[in-house]
């Protein structure tokens, strides 16, 4: 729609903004911006039927559908090209224009600091001046003032609402006061024509498609009234969100011809304001009714009443229900229907509810009665519920990872990870649960998206019934159902395939039948690659187990040294033989490919060996931190490789494993790590750069030893992985106990002066940056033998396939 064009005072695009000191560096006048009823800009409509991808917002939709049909509907704004033929839409800063008036969104004290930006740099020092004179402005008010160095004659400002989900209707009406204020006072002062920006602020938190709508709408029903003391009203927009809202809405109101007059009766809201723009509340009318007639004794001539001639054609419309009926569409007509009786069918439609036969009841699905709801009401649902999760901090419910995003899926879409055994029903408040699943998934469902479910050890867990669902299907809008393209559920039971076919017969059957069931990991990582997901342990602990039963039931026969039944390995080799078999199906070679859908239960036998490493999405307990070359230079972590100890609440650490030992724990004649000498001859290695002593345990195991299973029940030591512990200074003392009773070997300790710490989120920021890639790796990569060993960067990113290791 809109053309970039050359101004006549500078060879610069309309596009560019005023210069950084404020001042314009060019004019634009009206007969260089395009009007709204050129036939150039019928192009760029937004919401063609033809479009599948473009799914109509509830906001701009009413409930009743394009597919109910409007044939015969009365258009509540009709074609009017004189009014069209004033309105324009221009992406730049009013300023700039040369109109008579142009508008500044300000506050109650006219500050220059809360005005439109950049408008007093470019009016220059005189406009604060006299804004300070004025007194200030209440809230939907406006006041005017000289425009100084502007084109424009005049700058009128204005003071926009603040807006709050609980009274979003004084809201828009404080918002149509603004514009029909600032447009009075342009035919008070002789001006004709006005171009003014969005009034409305983000610390107001006022939402922008609705305030457009608002915007429209009013300008609309002024121009109906004063159509020859206005000759041009000027649309700027600054953003391309609002370029695009405004593009898509002005054929609502403003529409050019019958085709989209025609779209706009399924595409405006119900709720479109009175004659002003002003939003109505029914409930709040004054209904005046005629006393009831009294019979008399004695009959009477009856008196017939004659109605007075009606100026306004639309009361005369509204008198004629029979006629209000036969054209308008049911919609509308809900809306204007007596409130009074509406109340009472609310009242009887919920008491049915109550007390009817509910199958689902009986099933043990939950309570899913009540009538639907339509689009309008849905819209406002999640309308309050996304309003109200913006303005509270939800960290108590991101943190315990129940619903976290991903990548994208194989076909590029955004992907949502919900994890089932994460979802605590005890000790979760659903309510602050519920927002913020709106707050997450809002900028997912604007276009396709993908769910995956772990149901892995979810069935321990008590879980909410499907009544809960519907009403959480509702708040998140027809939008999350039409762009949704799957639901992966890895690792399904019989009770939740039960539970999604009650889903798909009691409450929503286009969404629910978008439900994928899959089996197994490998399968999973066909639709999402692996290294798109963050998976939790427990899941491939979860498939671990299951293929050791497989693998008891039928046990394959070995065909190489290195290869060990899965059950003899723990669930971190599990993995790592799942990316091998994912390495093996996407390679050209043929005889090395293996088809996800046709693998058993269990990983088949692909060779990993003893040593083996693979990238990770995130970082867990037990995996390597390898820096990249963004950290070259950087003297203390340039080429090291970072064993991830913990990753707490308090924020992960781990220690340095390649830098090597100068000099022992005696000769540093330190006592922190050192109790009665025992340790006083073993190595001291370089761990970080914060002060604190970490040590490693690796028991050495021989033939029938149970040392390590000694040091893993002593509970004194944290596991890192299968057969590595740690321990700091707290815990050294029992080290060294343990040591004199022989259950440990002085070689198998490794000890470590300082070590690497990151606040909450910040090793989530600096991966992200790529500063580090996170790793898994078998135990023997990180032996106590490997630590201090300045060539195991190059060794694990050679075993990562990242780099060719000579």
């Amino acid at each position: 729609m809109y053309h970039r064009v050359p101004a006549a005072a500078a060879a610069t695009d309309r596009g560019v903004l005023a210069t950084d000191s404020g001042e314009l560096d060019y004019v634009v006048s009206l007969d260089q911006v395009p009007c709204w009823s050129d036939a150039e800009q019928r192009s760029s409509l937004a919401y063609e039927n033809d479009d599948p991808s473009n799914f109509s917002d509830p906001l701009t939709a009413s409930s009743s559908g394009a597919e109910n049909g409007v044939n015969g509907s009365v258009s509540r704004f009709p074609v009017d090209h004189e009014i069209n033929s004033k309105i324009y839409l221009w992406r730049g800063n009013p300023w700039n224009l040369e109109v008579d008036a142009v508008i500044n969104s300000t506050n109650e004290n006219l500050d220059e600091a809360h005005s439109s930006p950049g408008l007093h740099a470019a009016a220059g020092p005189g406009l604060a001046e006299e804004c300070a004179s004025l007194g200030g402005c209440r809230t939907g008010m406006a006041k005017v003032t000289h425009a100084y160095d502007l084109p424009a004659r005049r700058i009128i400002h204005t003071v926009g609402p603040k807006y709050a989900v609980k009274y979003h209707t004084a809201a828009e009406n404080a918002l149509s006061h603004c514009y029909r204020s600032c447009f009075e006072l342009l035919i008070e002062n002789g001006l004709q024509s006005i171009a003014m920006g969005c009034i409305y602020t983000e610390n107001k938190n006022y939402p922008r498609e609705p305030a457009a709508h608002v915007a429209i709408r009013t300008v609309r029903r002024f121009l109906e009234k004063q159509k020859d003391g206005i000759t041009a009203v000027v649309f700027c927009t600054i953003t391309s969100s609002d370029t695009e809202i405004y593009k898509r809405l002005l054929p609502l109101y403003f529409p050019r011809d019958k085709h989209e007059e025609e779209v706009a009766l399924s595409k405006l809201p119900a709720d479109v304001g009175d004659e002003n723009g002003e939003t109505t509340i029914d409930e709040r009318k004054i209904r005046i009714k005629h006393l009831p007639i009294l019979t008399p004794d004695f009959p009477k001539s009856p008196i017939t009443r004659e109605e007075p001639p009606v100026a306004d054609p639309g009361l005369a419309l509204r008198r004629n229900s029979t006629y209000l009926d036969s054209y308008l569409d049911p919609v509308f007509m809900s809306l204007i229907k007596d409130p009074d009786q509406r109340r009472v069918e609310q009242w009887q439609k919920a008491a049915q509810a109550r007390n009817g036969f509910h199958f689902s009841k009986l099933l043990g699905f939950g309570d899913l009665g009540g009538p639907p709801l339509t689009a309008a009401e849905e819209y406002s649902l999640h309308s309050r519920y996304l309003a109200k999760a913006n303005n509270l901090t939800l960290s108590e419910i991101a943190d315990m990872k129940i619903i976290y995003r991903g990548g994208v899926d194989s076909e590029g879409r955004p992907v949502m990870v919900v994890v089932g055994a994460h979802f605590l029903l005890r000790c979760l408040d659903l309510e602050r649960f519920v927002l913020y699943v709106v707050k997450e998934f809002e900028p997912l469902i604007q276009k396709p998206y993908t769910i995956v479910y772990f149901h892995s050890a979810a069935s321990l867990q008590p879980q909410p019934d499907l009544g809960w669902m519907r009403r959480l299907q509702q708040i998140l809008g027809r939008k999350h159902q039409h762009n949704l393209h799957a639901i992966y559920i890895l690792h399904p039971t019989f009770g939740l395939k039960t539970a999604i076919l009650g889903l798909q017969m009691f409450v929503d059957g286009e969404a629910w039948k978008k439900v994928v069931y899959v089996d197994r990991l490998l399968q999973l990582f066909r639709y999402v690659p692996r290294e798109q997901l963050t998976i939790p342990d427990f899941v491939f602990q979860n498939s671990h187990y299951s293929s050791v039963t497989c693998c008891n039931l039928d046990q394959p026969s070995s065909s190489g040294d290195d290869y060990k039944p899965a059950g003899e390995a723990d669930w971190r080799s599990f993995r790592a033989r799942l990316v091998a078999v994912e390495r093996a199906s996407r390679t050209d070679e043929p005889n090395t490919w293996v088809d996800p859908d046709t693998v058993e239960d269990h990983p088949p036998h692909v060779p990993i060996g003893d040593k083996w490493a693979h990238s990770l999405h995130e970082p867990e307990t037990g995996c390597l931190l390898i820096a990249t070359e963004k950290l070259d230079g950087v003297h203390i972590f340039e080429r090291t490789v970072v064993l991830l100890l913990s990753t707490g609440p308090m924020g992960p650490t781990g220690i340095i494993l390649n830098r090597p030992s100068l000099m022992s724990i005696k000769e540093t004649r330190s006592t922190v790590l050192d109790v009665g000498g025992t340790f006083s001859d073993r190595p001291l290695f370089f761990g970080g750069p914060l002060e604190e002593g970490f040590f490693l345990l690796c028991p050495g195991l021989k033939q029938g030893d149970s040392s390590d299973d000694g040091v893993g029940k002593s509970g004194v030591f944290d596991e890192v992985m299968k057969g590595l512990y740690y321990g700091t200074k707290e815990s050294v003392g029992c080290a060294a106990e343990m040591v004199k009773r022989y259950v440990v070997n002085l070689g198998d300790f490794r000890f470590f002066d300082g070590y690497c710490g990151w606040e909450k989120d910040q090793l989530q920021d600096e991966i992200k940056a790529g500063y580090w890639t996170v790793a898994a790796c078998s135990p023997s990569v990180i032996d106590l033998g490997s630590v201090g060993r300045i060539g195991l960067w190059e060794e694990v990113l050679g075993l990562m396939g990242q780099r060719k290791v000579w």
